[in-house]
């Protein structure tokens, strides 16, 4: 999809619904009720909703822009629509372009103007698709009755294309099936790759693999064959595991080092933390997924700006290590929450703080191992951290502001 002002304008109000959603979750406990939201009839205009549940039924007369955990949109958009949640379900048509990331999402609305995916399991069948599609999850089906102009790239853990596709496809994935009719190239990247019976490639068929795949006699590819064996690859893993592992113990001992720092210096600031976030999450993980996003671009503009580049480069210093004190804040919150789970949970204490950090740590590697999904943990995980700090400095400095009023 080109860059487009239309597409700056999606980005633009991604931001401004994130804003939306602080303000409307600011006031959430652990107490409450979930909130549940349901639109329904025509809707003129754009809309921004929020809530722990959202059902969209009613047809948009504009763009729609939505985070829930739980959501469901059966309508016809004639604008972009820019969602987030744990479950998606999206049905119906929409005019412009498609921007999904979630946990567990299911499409089938048809598009105009393409889609952008990263989720856990994406699921996209019986729909009708105009334009590109960039997608990213942990197990992706690309499934029958699914009908795409335009260029597809997919990559996940498990990948699963059977439908036509009028253009080129590039795929990488651990285990890749592909299967239906596809017009233009196609180039995989996998260890397991598998044609289907009665698949129809066009153009060239390009793959990557320690191994030579079975072709089918029913399988039909109307140019050339090109195997690249990965063995090379695969001899050279070694040296590569060697410098990632040492890569990695350093930025291991840098947090540890940097976690006791923190711990010493302020050490009530991770059980304040830990509190802020308890009794505001939502407002928490939004507040932090808004610096996340935002920080980059800003810095760009600022860099591009008058202002010129000693600014912008201040700014990426702040921005960075606002990510890591974030990140300290989220794994403590992460190790806390495991701790107070066996009963452990002595938070006032440095060492018990420490334990926590070094838990939080522990398990956030083991999350990032899994592939791609474990990424998209680490940025709502660290969000909340994130988050949870500013959270934290915000309501003290209010607090500093009352007392000197008083």
């Amino acid at each position: 999809m080109e860059l487009t002002l239309n597409k700056i304008k999606v980005w633009i109000l991604v931001i401004i619904l994130i804003v939306i959603a602080i303000v409307i979750s600011g006031n959430q406990g652990d107490g409450e009720e979930r909130s549940v939201v349901s639109k329904t009839g025509s809707i003129s205009g754009d809309i921004f909703l929020t809530a722990d549940e959202l059902y969209v039924a009613g047809d948009v007369a504009g763009d729609l822009f939505a985070a829930s955990g739980d959501l469901k949109v059966n309508s016809e958009i004639d604008g972009e629509v820019a969602v987030a949640g744990g479950n998606l379900s999206i049905d119906g048509k929409v005019k412009g372009s498609l921007i999904v990331a979630g946990g567990n999402i299911d499409i089938t609305a048809d598009t105009d103007e393409g889609m952008v995916i990263v989720g856990g399991d994406v699921h996209v069948q019986n729909a009708s698709i105009t334009g590109n599609i960039f997608l990213v999850g942990g197990e992706v089906n690309l499934g029958k009755g699914l009908n795409v102009d335009g260029k597809v790239m997919a990559a996940g853990g498990k990948v699963h294309l059977d439908g036509i596709f009028s253009r080129d496809l590039r795929v990488a994935g651990g285990k890749v099936t592909i299967g239906g009719e596809i017009k233009g190239d196609v180039k995989v990247v996998s260890k397991h790759i598998r044609l289907l019976p009665g698949t129809t490639i066009a153009g060239s068929l390009i793959y990557y693999s320690p191994q030579v795949i079975d072709i089918a006699d029913s399988v039909s590819i109307g140019k050339d064959i090109v195997y690249i064996k990965t063995s090379q690859i695969e001899k050279n893993r070694e040296g590569l595991f060697f410098v990632a592992g040492l890569t990695f113990l350093s930025l291991l001992v840098g947090l540890i080092l940097f976690s006791v720092l923190t711990v010493y210096i302020a050490p009530a600031m991770l059980p304040a933390c830990n509190k802020r976030f308890q009794s505001h999450k939502g407002k928490a993980l939004m507040t932090g997924l808004l610096l996340i996003f935002s920080g980059p671009v800003l810095s760009v503009l600022l860099i591009s700006s008058v202002f010129g580049i000693p600014l912008g480069l201040g700014f990426i210093c702040i921005y960075l290590l606002l990510g890591m004190i974030g990140y300290i804040v989220a794994v403590f919150i992460l190790g806390e929450r495991v701790l107070s789970l066996l009963g452990k949970s002595q938070s006032g204490s440095s060492l018990s703080q420490l334990l926590a950090v070094f838990i939080g740590i522990l398990l956030m590697t083991v999350i990032l191992l899994i592939p791609v999904l474990g990424v998209f943990v680490f940025l709502i995980v660290n969000a909340m951290g994130v988050g949870s700090m500013l959270l934290q400095v915000l309501f003290f400095r209010r607090s500093l502001l009352i007392r000197q009023i008083q």
